[in-house]
């Protein structure tokens, strides 16, 4: 993808910078890898491979993004961050409904930014807050909410037979059962940057170490919800996140 792009501030850049590392270490280390874009061919946020400069792109609607506060700016930052860590692209590659892949994805990173990496949802805007995937607004209408602590595989599956069994009353927007939810962010450059990063691993440096841990966790996440009961979605919120 060819990106028609706009400066991004400086101070601002550092801004985030200083807001990233107090959350976690990684999220600074892929932030110093990239830059930050303004583009109007990305609706909200994406994170993209410039392979001719051998960098990330973080691209941003400038638009969207002018009406975010600081605080916000930096957990769609690290969310975006958390899709590379997480090798969601790789992850959603088999998936046959890529769009309700997506939700999935948004709603395990929201709540394991805020159960596990210090951001708190109530710090953040309404409008934002409101826009993204979460647990309690994308399964609304359910009888029972499902744990905020899952690994994404186990939304889409919710999603999944929420779209070949609706539920009386439950919403159903272009395909995906949910309350009409959206995923944040364009997902489509994540497998090519996950090659990258394999290919590259001497500039990657400490990071490569974090992001096996990661992945590690989560392989153990997995095996334990594989060897769960079916039922295990009935479960309420456990207030703590095991998802990676």
């Amino acid at each position: 993808m060819v990106l028609e792009t706009k400066a991004f501030p400086l101070d601002e850049y550092l801004d985030i910078s200083r807001s990233l590392e107090l959350h976690a270490s990684i999220f600074f280390k892929l932030w110093d890898m990239g830059r930050p874009i303004f583009s109007e061919e990305v609706s909200a946020s994406a994170v993209l491979l410039d392979r001719e400069n051998q960098l990330l792109n973080f691209a941003v609607n400038q638009e969207f993004w002018s009406n975010l506060s600081g605080y916000d700016k930096t957990f769609v930052i690290a969310h975006e961050c958390m899709h590379v860590l997480l090798k969601h692209g790789t992850r959603r590659h088999p998936l046959t409904n890529k769009m309700v892949a997506n939700v999935a994805m948004d709603i395990a990173i929201n709540h394991l930014l805020v159960n596990s990496f210090g951001f708190s949802r109530a710090l953040l805007s309404p409008d934002l807050e409101q826009k993204l995937c979460w647990v309690d607004t994308v399964f609304a209408d359910q009888t029972e909410i499902p744990p905020d602590n899952k690994a994404f595989e186990y939304y889409y599956d919710l999603l999944q037979k929420l779209i070949e069994e609706p539920c009386d009353g439950q919403t159903n927007i272009n395909g995906v059962s949910g309350n009409g939810k959206e995923a944040l962010d364009d997902l489509s450059g994540l497998e090519e940057i996950e090659k990258w990063l394999n290919e590259n691993q001497e500039a990657i440096g400490a990071t490569k170490e974090d992001i096996q841990k990661l992945q590690k966790k989560n392989q153990g996440i997995q095996q334990q919800q594989s060897n769960q009961p079916q039922n295990a979605g009935k479960e309420t919120h456990s207030g703590r996140s095991d998802e990676s």
